[in-house]
């Protein structure tokens, strides 16, 4: 018969990093949730030989859910078609969004990350005894409920800066004329470290009383000790100007110890070796296993 399984994708990255996933921790595919116990021995991931790393700025207007969901998922290059995962942090966060004719949400996203993830080769995850005596005894839906669906496999590492500049005025005039100055005050990546480019933002803010929260969030290096990058709420707009120059010169100056994984590869257990010996001496139907 047809597999009548769960339709989940073999591989979901771009999932922010935080100290829960550890290095072939469990999760369920559905729920995002981790799974009570792990099947994956414990791996190191050495770092690549040849690192490449790429940068990437951009600076858009969130005008609706629609747009804030598009927006977390392509920032973050991830294929996070289960709902489980949304994107748990910095895009997640209801408070930090506000859109209307009266309000909008600015977002500056800037990120310096390695072009792949790094991981092991799939036959270079193994399972533990338990799990691979549990998966040889056919119960699937026992391996299921302790393991989940997938394993932390992977990590690419960088740095990202995230700023989410909330702004409310009075009238849909004055909102347009803010939108305007900020969509061509931040337009390209060396216009967003301007002093210049702060001042005369903060000048059109006053003109128009306008109302502005400001949440920045950073991932991939450290920053409480920096000098310059101010995290959390803020209502200045030079915060994120120099906050984002502070960023860019500490991950140019910082080396590959100083970093931790900025995004989450990941993978389901069908892709390990132990697991497809296992179906193949069983003859189980694929889409049927975990």
């Amino acid at each position: 018969a047809a597999a009548q399984g769960t339709k989940i994708k073999q591989e979901l990255y771009g999932i922010p990093y935080t100290d829960d996933f550890q290095p072939g921790t469990g999760y369920f595919g559905v729920t995002g949730v981790q799974s009570t116990f792990n099947a994956v021995r414990r791996f190191q991931l050495e770092t690549p030989a040849k690192k490449k790393v790429k940068s990437n700025y951009k600076a858009t207007f969130v005008s609706s859910q629609e747009e804030r969901e598009k927006l977390s998922t392509t920032t973050a290059g991830a294929s996070l078609s289960i709902g489980g995962f949304g994107l748990g942090a910095s895009y997640s966060s209801g408070s930090t969004f506000k859109f209307g004719l009266t309000s909008t949400t600015f977002v500056i996203h800037y990120e310096e990350l390695e072009t792949s993830y790094r991981t092991l080769d799939d036959d270079d995850y193994k399972l533990k005894k338990l799990a691979k005596e549990m998966l040889e005894s056919g119960d699937m839906t026992a391996f299921r409920n302790a393991y989940g669906d997938y394993f932390v496999g992977g990590y690419k590492y960088g740095g990202t800066y995230d700023a989410f500049i909330t702004i409310t005025t009075s009238t849909m005039e004055q909102i347009d004329e803010v939108k305007a100055k900020l969509s061509a005050s931040f337009a390209t990546e060396s216009a967003a470290v301007s002093a210049d480019v702060g001042n005369t933002t903060k000048e059109t803010l006053t003109r128009n009383n306008a109302s502005v929260s400001i949440e920045i969030k950073t991932a991939g290096i450290d920053v409480s000790q920096l000098t310059g990058i101010k995290t959390g709420k803020t209502t200045d707009i030079n915060d994120v100007i120099t906050g984002l120059a502070a960023f860019k010169e500490a991950l140019k100056q910082s080396t590959v110890d100083d970093f931790t994984p900025a995004y989450v590869m990941l993978k389901r257990y069908t892709l390990l070796d132990d697991i497809e010996k296992v179906m193949r001496s069983k003859n189980y139907d694929g889409g049927l296993i975990p």
